[in-house]
């Protein structure tokens, strides 16, 4: 471990103490001060401006930046964006960006949306730029536009920025692209990116209550691009904010576009174009995953239904068309004429029901199912908007027949309505061919929804086990974390919980299957005892535990999903790679070989702080590259949460290196040689893994030709095809393990 991550933990440990922490806190501030005072690069000037103070001295602004302004998302500099450097560093939001930068490995880190001067150099570029901002001259890179601007043009609009509170587009588009922007905003350059190019159409950027450094980027983006920028005070409705973008009879139609959307110029542009005469809306997910309904529709009597609201995904997949007709449009990214948009701001008022009122108004509602949208944050702008009741210019309308055909076409028919629930009415549902249709299994993870869980290895796991599952004739869904509970489970048949960092629910109705993969330190009796079969990827900790509880518990190794996973005869670099994020600590695998001069390329997330910025070679690499990777990499390393290698569980990488043909360096874990033979050298001690990867990997392990035959084995006995099979005879069986003496 280095010398910094030593401190730092023992700071983190300080930090539990009262007492301690106080003193610490003010030792932090006073070294924070000194840091960003000395680095020249504080903008007094900039920072009170956005403050909307008059001339004040540099030191003031100094401190209140250190103690609060970062929080609040005041920049030190216009080169910088304070959220966006903050979330590229360690302790993002606990300590200001410009320290943070000032101690990081600064060339590789990128310091504001629109500038790209963190290239890979000999020096930090932030600080030559802005040494010479007088007469220095830059490429900006918005919404995939390379501009060249001045940086005293820059610090101008910037300082224009804390002034203005709207920026009027310099062209009149056919179309209008109403890009709403929220407090917290992530992902502010890929936003604007992805619509910024939507052919023949202006783009508005409306920004509502955000943080002074993000409304100076978008005032920056549309001085150079010519897009449109508004600026509005926290608390500003959804109808309100888009009616601030659209001027009557400037646009045909409009699209309006969720802050928590990510939506590319094609997609825009197809929404746009369906939008003539109806009101076009994409397939949107909810925050869990689920299905947030397909459009909407009037059930006299009941209110608003939302047709396959709370289901996961697949079940839209049962409509194989790209575009379909539905009763009413839903949520807040969607297209409509614009005459009939303005209808409904100028008479509906901040209303949450602007899709569906557009569609009425309109007479069409057009849903194309083939562009899926998720919600990739939080709601911060526009969750208290408005109220709850149903309009009075839907109350009246009838769409009971379009709703059922909705649903039938699904394979659904209503069972009954559970009871009143505001203005949104979720009907309880049943099969119409429960005796004819293949069991429903429902495969359970601990990843997040959305692009968060795209990193994690359970997502990818539960999608291996489903296409295998599927093979053998089942319709199977998959549910993020979030939805591992959601209320629609009444519908499956079988419940595959993968139990990773954390316990899953566990579903009332079923059969309950739980398949133990990682974190063996954390299961109880109790949770095992409360599911019909039961799986643990190590067969020791199995044994073990079944006479320790006295409940059935089978062994079930690991996998590789040989779909995705084949030698594919790529030529072997020299290449040592880590795939994984750091778990915030220092991990041995990777630090102990960097240490010892030994170039490692890392991928994955949160490693800024642990190791130096030239060996991370990207925060996350696709997992369809993955393959291509591990086979063309000198060696793969790999390693072990401590309590997993101690009880047995091996983890999921070896696994896929060895079937792409890769090899392994890897802690060692009970039966690793026995599955992996000579593809997997294994180690005890960081020094003797320094010791391996001194050598020459061709000597560790043995050829080509020798490691396709074990890369076929692996793909043969160890994918999620064989071991789909062995939970499906299982529950197919009957037997209830939980039930049974261990023997």
């Amino acid at each position: 471990m280095t010398r910094i991550a030593h401190v730092r933990r023992a700071v983190r440990e300080l930090r539990g103490n009262p007492l301690a922490a106080r003193v610490i806190s003010l030792v932090d501030r006073a070294w924070w001060l000194r840091a960003v005072l000395r680095s020249g690069l504080f903008d007094a000037e900039f920072y009170a401006a956005q403050r909307g103070w008059g001339p004040t001295s540099r030191l003031r602004c100094a401190v209140h930046y250190v103690s609060v302004g970062f929080r609040e998302g005041t920049s030190p500099n216009p080169l910088i964006e304070e959220r966006f450097l903050s979330r590229r560093l360690p302790d993002s939001g606990r300590v200001p960006a410009l320290y943070a930068y000032l101690v990081s490995d600064r060339p590789s880190v990128q310091v504001h949306p629109w500038l790209p001067l963190a290239e890979r150099a000999a020096g930090p570029r932030l600080d030559g730029a802005w040494a010479g901002r007088d007469v220095a001259v830059v490429n900006a890179v918005i919404g995939g536009r390379s501009v060249r601007v001045s940086l005293r043009h820059w610090r101008s609009v910037a300082l224009a920025s804390t002034r203005r509170s709207r920026w009027d587009s310099a062209r009149a588009g056919r179309d209008l692209v109403v890009r709403l922007i929220q407090p917290g905003e992530e992902h502010l350059d890929e936003r604007l990116a992805s619509i910024a190019e939507t052919q023949d159409a202006e783009v508005d950027l409306v920004a509502v209550g955000v943080e002074p450094s993000v409304w100076s980027a978008l005032a920056l983006a549309a001085d150079l691009t010519g897009a449109g920028a508004i600026r509005l005070p926290h608390g500003t409705g959804f109808s309100p904010a888009v009616r601030s973008a659209v001027q009557k009879a400037r646009h045909r139609r409009v699209l309006t576009v969720d802050p928590r959307h990510a939506l590319d110029a094609a997609q825009a542009r197809r929404l746009l174009d369906a939008a003539e005469t109806a009101v076009a809306s994409p397939l949107a997910r909810r925050h869990d995953g689920t299905l947030a309904g397909l459009g909407g529709g009037v059930w006299p009597g009941r209110g608003l239904v939302r047709p396959l609201r709370d289901h996961p995904l697949e079940d839209a997949q049962e409509f194989t068309v790209e575009s379909m007709e539905v009763p009413l449009a839903s949520g807040r990214t969607f297209a409509a004429p614009a005459r009939v948009l303005e209808r409904v701001l100028d008479e509906h008022g901040d209303t949450p029901f602007a899709a569906e009122l557009a569609s009425h108004l309109a007479g069409s509602a057009r849903l194309l199912a083939d562009i899926v949208l998720a919600p990739e944050e939080a709601d911060r702008a526009f969750a208290h908007a408005g109220g709850t009741v149903l309009p009075a210019a839907l109350a009246t309308r009838d769409d009971e027949a379009d709703l059922r055909r909705l649903l039938h076409a699904a394979g659904l028919e209503v069972a009954g309505w559970p009871g009143p629930s505001g203005a949104v009415a979720v009907p309880r549902l049943r099969w119409t061919d429960a005796a004819g249709r293949p069991q429903r299994w429902a495969i359970k993870t601990c990843a997040p929804a959305g692009a968060a869980g795209e990193v994690w290895g359970d997502a990818h796991f539960a999608r291996g086990l489903a296409r295998a599952l599927r093979r053998l004739g089942h319709d199977v869904v998959v549910d993020a974390e979030a939805a591992a509970d959601r209320p629609t489970t009444y519908l499956d048949d079988v419940h595959v919980l993968v139990r990773g960092p954390r316990r899953l629910p566990v579903p009332s109705n079923g059969v309950r299957v739980e398949w133990i993969i990682s974190h063996p330190d954390e299961i109880t009796r109790d949770e095992v005892a409360d599911v019909d079969h039961v799986f643990a990827v190590s067969p020791g900790w199995a044994r073990r535990m079944s006479r320790r509880w006295g409940v059935r518990i089978d062994p079930l190794l690991e996998c590789t999903d040989a779909d995705a996973f084949f030698p594919r005869g790529l030529r072997r670099t020299r290449d040592i790679v880590f795939v994984g994020t750091a778990r915030g600590i220092a991990r041995p695998a990777v630090v102990a070989p960097l240490e010892a001069g030994i170039d490692v390329k890392v991928y994955g997330p949160d490693w800024r702080g642990f190791i130096p910025g030239s060996a991370i070679e990207a925060d996350s690499i696709p997992n369809d590259e993955l393959s291509l990777r591990y086979e063309s990499a000198a060696v793969v390393l790999n390693d072990h949460w401590p309590a997993m290698r101690r009880e047995g569980f091996m983890a999921m990488r070896p696994f896929d290196v060895v079937a792409a043909g890769g090899r392994v360096i890897s802690e060692s874990v009970e039966h690793m040689a026995e599955v992996f033979g000579p593809a997997v050298v294994t180690y005890d001690t960081p020094e003797q893994l320094v010791a391996l990867l001194g050598r020459d990997p061709d000597a560790l392990f043995p050829d080509d030709d020798e490691l396709a035959v074990i890369a076929e084995r692996v793909r043969t006995e160890h994918s999620f095809d064989a071991r789909a099979r062995v939970i499906d005879d299982v529950v197919s069986g009957g037997r209830r393990s939980s039930s049974e003496s261990p023997g």
